[in-house]
């Protein structure tokens, strides 16, 4: 798995966590700055690894997923690696 899918999943993984939608998790970046982050269409892109986003953009995202950017690098698998 690339560095995109374990980015992809885990974002993905910690918007369930907090039991966020996708638009819901799109307001919380908009909240946090006025970007393009703040659509739905733009979270689900990222989940789908059809977006690469700026590391601007992943601090303001592990912001409103309440973790650390590196978090969501880091695959949950011990067998996998980067």
């Amino acid at each position: 798995m690339g560095i995109e899918e374990i980015f992809a999943k885990n974002v993905r993984l910690y918007r369930d966590r907090l039991g966020l939608t996708q638009e819901e998790l799109a307001e919380r970046c908009f909240q946090i700055e006025e970007d393009a982050l703040a659509n739905r269409s733009y979270i689900s892109d990222i989940e789908n690894c059809r977006r690469n986003i700026t590391l601007e953009k992943i601090g303001n995202l592990a912001k409103a997923l309440e973790v650390q950017p590196y978090q969501l690098f880091v695959t949950k698998d011990t067998d996998e690696k980067l």
